[in-house]
């Protein structure tokens, strides 16, 4: 996919349309030779969005000024109609468009981040989750369902609802909304899960018939060795696994079974001891 992107040379999305920030916008302009138009969005900014009537007053002043860049109030969508019409060689940037600047946020709403972080997690599982079962069950994909889940994800990712800095009724808003897209996420992973496991269960796989094993996921893109865990009755079994990335594991119910869990805990004792301003502590 190439998707036809613009940096404004201004440098700010809030600009007074005044002759400072036009100039700016001209030396700054990197695409010289390439392109002859650059975008200078004006207006209030987050302070509402919209222009004062200084302001486009001051810009149609820009529109023939000498020595000034013309300026010319226009839509967004016609801007880059006319850019993608008149630029010739543009250069081809691959991959992500890093925004140095935004690369990590503290929070003042840590319950809303860390139900951002579950909800990236869990739609990442019910997605592979709902693919797998598509391909081995021919069941239906959840597209709906999971259209509705990332758009609601990433209407939460907005950057001021991250960092905490908006208003409470946001937050009233996201504390109901992200445990029914929770609840929705686990739903499609638990469902695509017994789909699974009912459509490989009574066949032989590998050798296995697997009634008698056990049906072990990594939803990680990487090998995984892993200790699975499996109670019966009172007793914990458990056996240290392999796993593939994006994959399964069928472990036959006697190999899990070899090795009964010991019940009892031993906490070793925790000494400290200083040494000149450190503390250092050993068990």
């Amino acid at each position: 996919t190439t998707v036809l992107t613009h940096f404004p040379p201004a440098d700010r999305y809030d600009s007074n349309a005044d002759v400072e920030d036009a100039l700016k916008s001209q030396t700054n302009f990197k695409e010289k030779g390439r392109s002859n138009c650059s975008l200078m969005l004006f207006g209030i900014g987050d302070g509402g969005g919209g222009p004062k009537e200084e302001m486009i007053m001051q810009a149609q002043r820009l529109k023939d000024l000498s020595g000034v860049p013309k300026v010319t109030i226009q839509e967004t969508s016609s801007f880059f109609k006319n850019m993608e019409a008149q630029s010739k060689n543009l250069l081809s940037w691959e991959g992500e468009l890093y925004l140095e600047k935004h690369n990590g946020t503290y929070t003042t709403q840590a319950e809303n981040k860390r139900y951002n972080r579950i909800c990236e997690q869990k739609i990442a599982q019910a997605e592979m989750f709902a693919v797998w079962n598509k391909y081995i069950t021919s069941t239906l994909y959840p597209k709906e369902m999971l259209d509705n889940c990332w758009k609601k994800i990433l209407q939460y990712q907005f950057h001021d609802v991250l960092p905490g800095t908006s208003v409470k009724m946001v937050y009233e808003e996201t504390s109901k909304e992200y445990p029914k897209i929770i609840a929705d996420l686990d739903s499609i992973i638990n469902t695509s899960m017994e789909s699974l496991s009912q459509r490989v269960y009574g066949t032989t796989i590998q050798g296995i018939t697997t009634p008698n094993c056990v049906l072990v996921f990594n939803t990680l893109g990487v090998f995984r060795k892993d200790t699975v865990s499996l109670q019966v009755g009172e007793k914990l079994f458990s056996e240290e696994i392999s796993l593939p990335p994006y994959g399964f594991s069928i472990i036959p119910l006697k190999d899990l079974m070899r090795m009964p869990l010991q019940a009892e805990v031993i906490h070793p004792e925790l000494r400290a001891r200083a040494e000149g301003n450190s503390l250092f502590l050993s068990n």
